[in-house]
């Protein structure tokens, strides 16, 4: 059986904060969460957590697990079915691994690219810090 991904694009509602050079603040009641989950989009997993990549090269930022303070819908996610290889990036680091593995956004599936799409908007909102992807690859 593949393995598929459920991504969680969190947000602080710090809107106004993040026009200023305050640090993001990451805890509950402070942030928000939209779910995605895509299928075997294994270029994309090995960018990102070093997972199915037919090279064995590690991850450029290893997975960090999950983090500590979670929006409602990952705090559902992990509660009701746990994690495999979890952990969280933001949209700077994401396209760093891509970068670095060469896979460039034509080669992922649709779903993988809302998702990253969905985390440019936000990012040029709210700025880089303050939107994250929690994942959850199993």
């Amino acid at each position: 059986m593949g393995l598929s991904m459920t991504a969680i694009i969190e947000w602080t509602e710090d809107a106004q904060a993040a026009s200023r050079p305050e640090p993001a603040r990451w805890h509950e009641g402070n942030l928000q969460g939209v779910l995605f989950e895509t299928g075997e989009a294994y270029p994309f997993f090995a960018a990102i957590a070093g997972v199915r990549d037919p090279s064995n090269r590690p991850a450029a930022i290893p997975p960090r697990g999950v983090p500590g303070h979670l929006s409602g819908p990952a705090r559902r996610h992990f509660e009701d079915f746990g994690s495999e290889i979890s952990g969280w990036l933001h949209l700077s680091e994401i396209d760093r691994c891509m970068q670095q593995r060469g896979v460039d956004v034509s080669m992922v599936e649709f779903e993988v690219e809302v998702i990253l799409q969905f985390m440019r908007m936000l990012v040029g909102r709210l700025s880089d810090s303050h939107v994250r992807m929690v994942f959850d690859i199993s």
